[in-house]
């Protein structure tokens, strides 16, 4: 039965953290004896160059998903492998993309 449990917790922990929910930060679940790691949101960008980069991101990422949107095109971003600007580009797409479908 604990492994059922287990399975449980890490199967909501993992659906949270892909619909971007954000789960109790560095919150752990005993079981048994055992103990699953919640699902933690990425910190927020910390040096001056991580915001500037995330900034940039987020403005290029909410004008391409609100014209994606307003053209009527499928969801798409492409990750460049900068880290602090894909996670404002993601942030910025995500929420003119989905801001403009329920108008």
């Amino acid at each position: 039965m604990r492994g059922k449990h287990r399975v449980m917790l890490l199967g909501m922990a993992l659906a949270a953290g892909l619909a971007g929910t954000p789960v109790a930060s560095a919150a752990s679940t005993a079981v048994g004896s055992t103990s699953i790691q919640a699902v933690t949101q990425d910190p927020a960008p910390q040096t001056d160059r991580q915001k500037k980069l995330y900034n940039k991101g987020y403005d290029k990422g909410f004008t391409a998903g609100k014209l994606h949107c307003e053209k009527g095109m499928s969801y798409s971003i492409s990750p460049t492998g900068v880290k602090w600007y894909d996670r404002g580009f993601k942030v910025g797409y995500d929420k003119s993309f989905s801001s403009c479908h329920h108008q």
